[in-house]
C-alpha cells in the first residue's frame, strides 16, 4: 500500500484570473477564436497536409 500525503497545500492567489500559472482570461479569449475540426480517418501525411492548408488560409 502506498501512503500519500499533501506536502504543500494549495494556496489562494491574489489574482483570481490566474490559476496554477494559467491566465484564465487568455484561455477564454482562445475559446472565442475561430476553430477547425480535423476530419477523422486521415493518414499522418493527410493530417499534415490538411493542417498546412488550414494554416495557409488563415494567414
Amino acid at each position: 500500500m502506498i501512503d500519500c500525503a499533501v506536502v504543500h497545500p494549495a494556496t489562494i492567489h491574489a489574482d483570481k484570473n490566474h490559476h496554477l500559472g494559467v491566465d484564465i482570461q487568455h484561455l477564454i479569449a482562445l475559446t472565442k477564436q475561430k476553430s477547425y475540426k480535423m476530419p477523422s480517418g486521415l493518414t499522418r501525411e493527410e493530417r499534415r497536409a490538411w493542417a498546412k492548408k488550414v494554416q495557409q488560409t488563415t494567414d
